[in-house]
């Protein structure tokens, strides 16, 4: 199994337990940011939706309008999120110990992207579920403890598995 090249120094090192390790840094890596880019997003389009019951109220345009526009303007917050993920990137990426390639550089620049991208919008997803931006913020808290129990590195994915043949 090759990650980003490190299949050599992986196998002559540590084996599996370096691997799991890589796996756990770019994983836990992209989790913290990730929730702290959903957690500052939260608070921002909460305040949006006093001007949607405004906007609404007035007859000025509908829901649909509004969540295709907040979408629209989030996405155009792209810049900002390159640039953030670039400097972690280029910190991180040689830290960690990867093969210094520039192909395999943009692989691990777009899986943070695509991780930040899907962060900002479940954040907006959660606002938009709930009546107030508390229960949006537990409500996404108690999802990430979820996905970090099930994601495979609290529990092996072998123990996951054995256990839900033994459930069926």
């Amino acid at each position: 199994m090759q990650i980003l090249g490190l299949s050599e120094c992986a196998d002559t090192l540590v084996g599996d337990e370096m691997r799991r390790g890589i796996f756990g840094i770019v994983y836990g890596s992209a989790l913290f940011l990730g929730f702290m880019n959903c957690s500052i997003l939260q608070p921002v389009v909460a305040m949006e939706r006093v001007v949607l019951y405004r906007e609404k109220a007035a007859g000025m345009y509908s829901t649909m309008a509004y969540a295709i526009a907040q979408v629209t303007t989030h996405i155009n917050d792209q810049p900002y999120m390159l640039v953030q993920v670039l400097i972690f990137s280029s910190i991180v990426y040689p830290m960690i110990g990867f093969q210094l390639s520039a192909a395999k550089f943009f692989w691990f620049f777009l899986y943070l992207v695509m991780s930040f991208m899907y962060y900002t919008l479940y954040g907006m997803m959660t606002v938009a579920l709930t009546p107030n931006i508390e229960i949006a913020m537990g409500l996404s808290f108690l999802i990430f403890i979820f996905w970090n129990v099930f994601s495979g590195f609290i529990i092996a994915r072998e123990v996951l598995i054995t256990h839900t043949h033994l459930m069926s």
